[in-house]
C-alpha cells in the first residue's frame, strides 16, 4: 500500500498537467506563428540564433535543442521533418514537469498542507499557465524562466549556495531578469551573514550576470531589432483599450482577490519573493514591454501562486493550510 506521502506526490498528475500544458503551449506557439517562422522570434529563428534582438539572448533553451540536435544520428536528424523544434517542445516539457517537483518542494518548505494540496497544487498550477499563455505569445524561454525562478527561490530559502550559483548562471543564460534573484538572495541572506559576506555575494552575482549579458550581446551584436524601446505612453493606451484591457485587469481582480487574504499570512519568504519578482517586472514591463502580456510576470508566478493557494483551499475546502516560520 502507497504510503501517505507517496500518493500526496502522484506523479501522475503531474505528468498529465505537464502534458497538458505543453498541447496549449504549442497550440498557442502555433496560432501565433512561432512554429511556422512568422514574427520577430519563431522557434527555428531562435534555435539557429538569427532571431530578433532581445529575444535572441534568451539562449538557453535553443542551444540546449541546437545541441541535442546535433548529437542525433545523421540518418535520424534527416528522417524527422524540424527535429529541432520538436526536441525543444521536449524540453519545454520537461520544464514543466520539473517545475511540478520544484513547487511542491516550495510548497512542503512553506506551508504544513493537507495531503490533497500537496497531490492537486503543482497540476493547478501548470494547468493555470494557460491563463498568463492564452491572452498573449509565448516564448520558447518561458517554461524555463519559470522552472529556473522556482528553482533558484528553492535552493535560497534552503540556503544551498554552491547549487545555487549554478542555477544562477544558468537562468543568467536563459533570460536577463534572473538578477532579480540576487535581490532575493540578498534579503533573505541578510540576516545569516555578515555585511562583509553578503557585498561579496552581491560582487560576485553581479559580475557573473554582467559578464553573460556583455558575452550574449556581443555574440549576438549583428541580429536585427533593439535592446530596449521606450513604449510608456503607447502602454498608458493600451491599460484603457477594452480588447487588450479586459482580460488583463480580469486577470488581475482575480488574482488581488487570491493574494490580498492571505498576504499577511504567508511566510515571509513568499512575501519577498513576491515583491522582488514582482514590482521591477511590473515597472520594466510598463516602460518598455507590453503590461497586458501576462506571460512577463512568469518570475513573479510561483510566490504568487503559493500565497494565493491558502485563500483558494479555502474558499474550495474545508482544508486549513498554515505557514511555516520561513
Amino acid at each position: 500500500m502507497l504510503s501517505a506521502r507517496r500518493r500526496a506526490r502522484a506523479p501522475w498528475l503531474d505528468a498529465t498537467a505537464a502534458a497538458i500544458a505543453l498541447a496549449l503551449f504549442t497550440l498557442r506557439a502555433g496560432s501565433s506563428g512561432q512554429l511556422t517562422g512568422q514574427g520577430l522570434a519563431p522557434f527555428s529563428r531562435m534555435i539557429d540564433g538569427t532571431a530578433a534582438r532581445p529575444f535572441v539572448h534568451r539562449l538557453l533553451l535553443p542551444s540546449l535543442a541546437r545541441g541535442l540536435h546535433a548529437l542525433l544520428p545523421g540518418p535520424l536528424r534527416d528522417a524527422l521533418p524540424r527535429a529541432t523544434e520538436v526536441l525543444a517542445l521536449l524540453l519545454v516539457l520537461v520544464c514543466f514537469l520539473a517545475f511540478a517537483f520544484v513547487l511542491r518542494r516550495l510548497l512542503d518548505a512553506c506551508y504544513a498542507a493537507p495531503a490533497g494540496v500537496r497531490r492537486w497544487a503543482p497540476a493547478t498550477a501548470l494547468l493555470a499557465l494557460p491563463a498568463l499563455f492564452l491572452p498573449s505569445s509565448v516564448q520558447l524561454y518561458d517554461p524555463a524562466t519559470l522552472l529556473l525562478t522556482a528553482l533558484g527561490m528553492l535552493l535560497i530559502l534552503e540556503r544551498r549556495r554552491p547549487a545555487y550559483y549554478a542555477v544562477f548562471v544558468l537562468a543568467g543564460l536563459n533570460r536577463e531578469t534572473a538578477i532579480l534573484l540576487t535581490g532575493l538572495f540578498l534579503l533573505w541572506e541578510g540576516r545569516q551573514l555578515t555585511p562583509w559576506r553578503l557585498a561579496q555575494h552581491a560582487l560576485a552575482q553581479g559580475m557573473l550576470w554582467a559578464g553573460l549579458q556583455i558575452a550574449i550581446r556581443a555574440l549576438h551584436a549583428g541580429n536585427p531589432g533593439h535592446e530596449a524601446q521606450l513604449l510608456f505612453p503607447h502602454n498608458l493606451r493600451l491599460l484603457i483599450t477594452p480588447r487588450a484591457a479586459i482580460p488583463f485587469w480580469g486577470l488581475l481582480a482575480l488574482s488581488l482577490a487570491l493574494v490580498v487574504p492571505g498576504w499577511k499570512r504567508a511566510p515571509r519568504f513568499l512575501r519577498l519573493a513576491a515583491l522582488v519578482m514582482l514590482i521591477p517586472v511590473a515597472l520594466g514591463t510598463l516602460l518598455t514591454g507590453l503590461p497586458t502580456e501576462m506571460r512577463d510576470y512568469l518570475e513573479a508566478y510561483p510566490a504568487l501562486f503559493l500565497i494565493a493557494l491558502p485563500t483558494a483551499v479555502a474558499w474550495l475546502t474545508r482544508e486549513r493550510m498554515v505557514a511555516r516560520a520561513v
